[in-house]
């Protein structure tokens, strides 16, 4: 009988260890403004990187434009993983992965339109992926003011 009352005294201490183990994990974990801002500046460095890394480079314009579409529809699988718990860095990178998907339509619609013979389509398209840089710049000046302001 002594046995049997131990064992239960130790199954209920491990219970009960296991509940508030539980509870412990499961309260959110507050990451530093300093440390988001880190992150988020990793992703855009790893975007930078990949869109512009020389493997993208084809033989053709065509060939380099339907690389760049995947390597687009990649990061924005990759940014959309990332979550903010600071408003200001969650609202830069929305900002920034808007951008990307904005930049993926554009250069699918402009294949799409140059293989459909719209030039209309296809030069309005491409005009708007040159927005791109501009964008970008822009989302890299408010993190800079926002994360590194002296």
């Amino acid at each position: 009988m002594k046995i049997r009352h131990s064992l239960l005294s130790l199954a209920l201490v491990a219970i009960a260890l296991t509940s508030q183990t539980a509870r412990v994990h499961a309260q959110p974990v507050t990451e530093s403004k300093s440390s988001q801002c880190q992150r988020f500046e990793g992703a855009m460095t790893r975007f930078n990187e990949r869109f512009t890394a020389q493997e993208n480079d084809r033989n053709t314009q065509r060939e380099m434009q339907e690389n760049l579409l995947v390597v687009l529809q990649t990061e924005i699988d990759q940014l959309g993983i990332h979550k903010f718990s600071d408003p200001k860095i969650q609202e830069l990178h929305q900002q920034f992965l808007d951008i990307i998907i904005t930049t993926h339509y554009n250069m699918s619609e402009y294949l799409k339109a140059t293989d459909r013979g719209d030039p209309a389509t296809s030069e309005k398209a491409y005009s708007n992926m040159q927005l791109m840089p501009y964008q970008i710049s822009d989302v890299i000046k408010q993190f800079e003011n926002y994360c590194y302001k002296l």
